[in-house]
């Protein structure tokens, strides 16, 4: 705490006035000893305790009155980060006042008179230096002798800043703070502005002294949507802040305080940051204004879109699950959800009431009629209070085809002899493939030397394949590590030093686990335990009601041993003996999977069970998946399209549609046949496009039209909940980044100028000082009632008094015998 006036507070003397007032008045009288004296020295010890408590209580409020005056007069000032307390010293200064009243009223004790003076001089010389060396640490810590200062201003443009309240949203509150520090700026103070979202964007990156530029800038600013990423923002605040010339710096963000997006839990990150800021020539302020977010809200989202299967064709519908969530404080619902593919209406149902913080899941069916994207999108029919996060869009490649390579270890004359022959008629059971999403072909272990690119596959399978030449062995390597899939059927023919000593072209195991023996069971043969199922490629078949897994009798399988930890290695399913039966490990973006027993029916009963064709469909499916394009991309993460052949791209140069309907140029590179664009602004949650006609007019919501590629940078579901930042997450990051949170905007003005950020509390105390002055009034008239003094007492003598022989004979008749008996 410190005082804006601090040379008033030489006016504490006065508290010397009504001191001396009554030590004036208490001036001892002469003494006069009269007849009656010894029948009121009994009373008059009993008074004097009652004078010296009413004297107590009158001196008390009137030296309180006057600290309190004193006090107002000097403006006292709260700092928001204060290491002095007003509590310490405003109660110091009031409580030398009591001392003072209390000492000039005890005149018996003289010793605890001046105990008591002593203590009030001691209080208020603590209270005055406690104030001085606040006032020096303040001034320290925000005041800059430069003239000027670089100043990077970050807006939160997060979905949660959309909500509105009392008609308007927190956006256009943060908005019209930022303006107002802009037209604070004094001539020396260039600024930066920086759009916080999941991508931090930069209107105005390079520090500028053209305040008219910032706000422009201002002006031109929407909300993105998502999740604001502080440390990503503050990051770019920094790099910003590098190419400001004056050493004084700060950084100002706006937000609501939304706790998604700190990671204040992540040391790492807050440690690098905490690294580039010291790289500064001096260490920028940080202030967080803070918006208030509503206590209360009602909001449902649609937090999640998602198909029953990685890769999807034109074969068989597919279901799509959509997972809508009460992120609100009230239930909602029933809701309307409603099903778009490529623009139009494909499903409705409806979704029940759903309580605070609880999620219901709806699900629709559907068959794609053509290949290539498709935008699928979820929406909720109603109105809540953050309409942001009532559509869930997703981008959904469908698939003409999935081809397969199956090189069989073990080709056979006979029909379905091999395991390679059961794998190819599970994938593809009827005898016309057309229509047929996979297309397996069948290469025998002796021509596989012949194939030298995988590239034209999405999956290969070694069906009991004992070794590959070394070309094919390295080329198979590149291609799982280029995002292609590969299952191993391991079975008597394996060569178990080939695959112990498979390697990827940085020198890398390429099989999951060490083969150690192959183990026969044919008498007591081991069983598929459904209860360690876990891979998510075996979902469909994991529930015993509807799957004859549990049926599988294992007669021969290879034991392994995975070794060393591995965080790239899992096991996804289990037998009866412990042993496992499906183990995965993730080589760059493709998967390897092994299974311990051969697909073949001389080692198991497995390929006779139902459950086989869609086991092996959906291990097909999970390991095709990573090669196809990724349209569903994380805010901030560069997204790869790839441009059908028809796609025109005049002169090589495309333009991306953003979700707010903003066109921004991309290049087209070549490679190979192959010509695609890499777009990497992808800050903003929504679906994108892009297009080669950029006079044509865009489609409307979630329509794909012809010379257009769409991708989708997802939402973070989080940030639908509207839940403050806690104390203690501000207090893990503020131990690296040392962050002043203005909790007004008079607060964050002040530490914006140079000021002292904080409140006067003058007001307060004299409102103080008025109370104490109507209670001083009214304990004064009440004394003066209690003592009578407020009234003199007339004496009056009656005629015989007056008259001295009329006296004596009233006295005689009064004592004489005959009225004395006249009275009995």
């Amino acid at each position: 705490m410190i005082f804006l006036n601090g040379a008033v507070l030489v006016g504490l003397a006065a508290i010397a006035i009504p001191i001396l007032i009554h030590l004036i008045q208490r001036r001892r009288a002469p003494a006069m000893d009269w007849g009656a004296m010894r029948f009121l020295r009994a009373s008059l010890a009993a008074r004097q305790r009652r004078t010296l408590l009413e004297e107590l209580l009158l001196m008390t409020l009137r030296c309180l009155l006057v600290a309190l005056l004193v006090t107002a007069a000097a403006r006292p000032f709260a700092p928001s980060t204060s290491g002095t307390p007003w509590a310490l010293v405003l109660p110091g200064m009031l409580t030398a006042a009591v001392c003072a009243a209390v000492g000039a009223v005890m005149r018996a004790n003289r010793l605890l008179r001046w105990l008591l003076f002593g203590a009030a001089a001691a209080l208020i010389a603590l209270c005055m230096a406690a104030t001085a060396a606040e006032r020096l640490s303040q001034e320290g810590r925000w005041s800059h002798a430069a003239p000027g200062q670089d100043v990077a201003i970050l807006v939160d443009g997060s979905l949660s800043m959309t909500v509105t309240t009392e008609g308007r949203t927190n956006f256009q509150r943060a908005l019209d703070e930022a303006r107002a520090l802009v037209r604070a700026c004094r001539p020396g103070d260039t600024v930066s502005i920086i759009l916080a979202g999941p991508a931090p964007e930069e209107p105005v990156l390079s520090p500028t002294s053209d305040h008219e530029l910032a706000l422009s800038a201002l002006d031109t600013l929407a909300p993105t949507g998502g999740a604001m990423e502080v440390l990503a923002a503050m990051d770019v605040a920094a790099s910003a802040l590098a190419h400001g010339h004056s050493p004084a710096k700060k950084i100002i963000l706006i937000t609501d305080g939304q706790d998604v997006g700190w990671d204040a839990r992540s040391e790492g990150r807050w440690q690098f940051l905490e690294s580039s800021l010291r790289q500064l020539p001096t260490a920028p302020q940080v202030v967080c204004r803070m918006l208030p977010l509503p206590a209360e809200y009602i909001n449902a989202a649609a937090c999640d879109l998602t198909f029953s299967r990685a890769v999807v064709g034109t074969d068989r519908p597919v279901r799509i699950d959509v997972k809508v969530w009460n992120s609100g404080t009230a239930p909602v619902g029933p809701l309307p959800v409603e099903l778009q593919v490529d623009g139009s209406e494909s499903g409705r149902t409806q979704v029940s009431a759903i309580q605070p913080g609880a999620a219901e899941t709806v699900r629709f069916e559907y068959r794609f009629e053509t290949p290539g994207p498709h935008v699928v999108s979820a929406r909720l029919v109603g109105r809540d209070d953050l309409p942001g996060d009532d559509v869930a869009v997703r981008v959904l490649d469908v698939a003409d085809r999935l081809p397969v390579l199956l090189i069989d270890g073990a080709p056979s004359a006979r029909p379905l002899e091999s395991a390679a022959s059961l794998v190819e008629l599970a994938m593809a059971p009827a005898a016309d493939r057309a229509g047929q999403l996979i297309e397996p072909t069948v290469v025998p272990i002796t021509d596989v030397a012949a194939v030298t690119d995988f590239s034209p596959y999405r999956l290969v399978v070694l069906a009991n394949v004992p070794q590959l030449p070394s070309a094919a062995a390295g080329a198979l390597a590149l291609f799982v590590r280029r995002g292609g899939g590969l299952l191993i059927a391991l079975g008597d023919r394996t060569d178990r030093a080939f695959y112990n000593e498979w390697r990827t072209p940085d020198g890398l195991p390429l099989v999951p686990a060490t083969l150690t023996e192959l183990r026969r069971v044919p008498r007591d043969p081991a069983r598929i335990s459904i209860e360690t199922f876990s891979h998510p490629a075996l979902a469909l078949v994991a529930g015993p009601q509807h799957s004859d897994v549990a049926s599988a009798r294992v007669d021969a399988y290879w034991r392994i041993e995975a070794g060393a930890p591995d965080a790239s290695v899992r096991v996804g399913a289990r037998l009866d003996s412990g042993d496992p039966f499906l183990v995965e490990r993730k080589v760059g973006r493709g998967f390897v999977l092994m299974t311990t027993a051969s697909l073949g029916r001389r080692d198991s009963n497995l390929p006779a069970l139902k459950c086989f064709v869609p086991l092996v469909h959906e291990l097909a499916y999970y390991l095709a998946a990573p090669t196809a394009p990724n349209a569903n991309v994380k805010p901030g993460e560069p997204v790869t399209c790839y441009l059908p052949s028809a796609f025109p791209a005049p002169a090589g140069q495309v333009e991306v549609l953003t979700p707010s309907n903003v066109r921004r140029p991309a290049q087209v590179s070549t490679e190979g046949n192959s010509r695609f664009v890499r777009y990497a602004a992808t800050g903003e949650p929504g679906l994108y496009r892009v297009t080669a006609a950029p006079e044509t007019a865009p489609s409307p919501e979630g329509v794909t039209g012809a010379g257009e590629v769409p991708f989708v940078v997802l939402r973070e579901p989080e940030e639908s909940r509207l839940s403050p930042l806690a104390d203690e997450d501000l207090e893990r990051a503020h131990k690296y980044v040392a962050i002043f949170r203005a909790r007004t905007t008079d607060e964050m003005t002040a530490a914006f100028l140079g000021e002292i950020p904080g409140q006067e509390l003058w007001k307060q105390l004299a409102a103080c000082a008025l109370l104490v002055a109507l209670a001083e009034i009214a304990a004064a008239a009440w004394i003066t009632v209690r003592r009578g003094s407020h009234s003199a007492e007339s004496v009056r003598f009656s005629v015989e008094a007056a008259d001295p022989e009329r006296l004596r004979d009233s006295l005689r008749q009064r004592t004489s015998p005959s009225a004395e008996s006249a009275q009995r």
